[in-house]
């Protein structure tokens, strides 16, 4: 089947060179390990690892974000 689907996501310059770096040692692109990525979701229906809080962390440790201006305020930027 043709590719032709497009996924934007940010993510950080330094992430991105780290982990573009890593591909190419495997030799694969970015939307290589994406496909990969999206074909393990679909195969095995979930995350295809493990996503955990700490061992002694609890949801109330954490803030809601309301906006970026809230953010900015939280991380003391403003």
């Amino acid at each position: 089947m043709k590719k032709t689907a497009t996924i934007r996501a940010r993510i950080t310059p330094d992430l991105k060179r780290k982990a573009k770096r890593i591909l190419e040692k495997l030799g694969m692109s970015p939307s290589d390990a994406i496909n990969i990525f999206f074909a393990q979701i679909v195969i095995q229906k979930k995350i295809p690892f493990e996503i955990d809080l700490e061992k002694d962390d609890i949801p109330e440790n954490y803030r809601k974000i309301k906006d970026i201006d809230h953010l900015n305020k939280v991380i003391g930027l403003k």
